[in-house]
């Protein structure tokens, strides 16, 4: 099977194109609970031009506004 990726580049299961969560010991795709491999959709694998600081620092930034949380200048809440 191809690999997938979401929008920012990360790695989503081939199954479902979904991210992946511990069932018991074996991880599973959370769409239809297959059992996957290891980066498929756990946030460990990214497309080869993404920095995965950048995504996960842009994902917390982009989190922050939605739920409307207000900065300060210097930077502090």
């Amino acid at each position: 099977m191809d690999k997938k990726y979401d929008k920012g580049g990360q790695r989503v299961t081939s199954c479902c194109g979904c991210y992946s969560t511990y069932c018991d010991e074996v991880l599973c795709c959370k769409s239809c609970y297959a059992e996957v491999e290891f980066g498929e959709g756990d946030g460990s694998e990214f497309r080869a031009a993404v920095d995965p600081d950048l995504y996960y620092k842009n994902l917390f930034a982009a989190e922050e506004v939605e739920a409307g949380v207000d900065f300060r200048e210097d930077g502090e809440f």
